[in-house]
């Protein structure tokens, strides 16, 4: 009983996280050697990034392979700073509405 409680909350978790509006969409590659695209764009990993796959674990550029739709931040230098896979129902839905600045 107890499995099943973590288990369940892991996944209430993973569907309720929540992305900063700010971090905008993209479309992310990544190839055989890690190195990532954003777009037609490479960009590197800066120091401390995090990339969370859809069900909000951290996951190395070393152990993903294609194309992910995902919402990003980069930092000043234009670094990746975090990066998170969509879901598909995450993907559906239109990015968050920006002030103009």
């Amino acid at each position: 009983m107890a499995v099943a409680l973590v288990l369940a909350s892991g996944v209430a978790l993973a569907a309720g996280r929540e992305i900063p509006q700010a971090a905008v969409k993209a479309v992310m590659q990544v190839d055989a050697a890690g190195g990532l695209r954003l777009g037609r764009d490479a960009v590197v990993a800066g120091a401390g990034a995090q990339i969370r796959d859809a069900d909000n674990r951290i996951v190395q550029p070393s152990h993903l392979r294609g194309e992910y739709r995902v919402r990003v931040f980069l930092d000043a230098s234009g670094q990746l700073h975090r990066a998170w896979i969509l879901t598909a129902e995450e993907a559906a839905t239109p990015e968050p509405r920006r002030l103009a600045p």
